[in-house]
């Protein structure tokens, strides 16, 4: 493989973080879609025995996983590498209506307040002391449902989203190997026996 230029060296970064968003945001969409066709909606107000708890664990575990997928892309990745692969660019938000890009925002403060951070705002904590039978006391967390899903119309549109981005991402990584053609390390690939 030829040494790579500066302008090259730029390009090779940004074919790796599409590379990589790319893989993101077919993560997050593949969750989304097994949560939609799921019966993970369910009422946290009503306890309905049966599989309740793992349908609602479940779904929460999904919810988390389409979010950080979703958001990585857009997450300040590798802050503390040398060789930094850049994040995906701002332009991509550009190809958004306004409901997507109020979406997208969402998706980012849930990743960020919820989901991969436990923010004591996003909580709300407040402790009570509850008065229980023959005097005794207990302390009860009393706070915001930080676990609760998407509502399923903002998961819908995380899809669209995605295959908004993944589309644009199809575009530009095609040029871009274009134009970084001579510095790809071939890989030989044996053909099997049977063909």
């Amino acid at each position: 493989m030829p040494e790579l230029s500066p302008e090259a060296e730029g390009k090779w970064k940004q074919l790796c973080r599409l590379l990589i968003s790319y893989n993101d945001f077919k993560h997050a969409s593949s969750v989304a879609h097994f949560y939609l066709n799921g019966d993970f909606d369910v009422d946290r107000e009503e306890w309905d025995g049966g599989d309740y708890y793992e349908r609602r664990v479940t779904g929460e575990a999904m919810n988390s996983a389409m979010i950080v997928s979703y958001a990585r892309p857009f997450s300040g990745n590798d802050k503390a590498v040398k060789e930094k692969i850049p994040d995906l660019p701002g332009r991509y938000l550009r190809l958004l209506d306004e409901n997507e890009l109020r979406v997208h925002k969402n998706i980012l403060s849930s990743r960020n307040k919820r989901v991969a951070h436990s923010d004591s705002e996003a909580w709300e904590m407040m402790p009570y002391q509850l008065e229980m039978a023959e005097g005794r006391k207990r302390v009860v967390p009393v706070c915001n449902d930080t676990l609760r899903p998407l509502p399923k119309e903002d998961i819908r549109t995380l899809v669209s989203i995605c295959g908004t981005f993944m589309n644009a991402i199809v575009d530009e990584r095609k040029e871009l190997e274009t134009q970084l053609d001579v510095y790809f390390p071939e890989m030989l690939v044996a053909e099997s026996e049977n063909g």
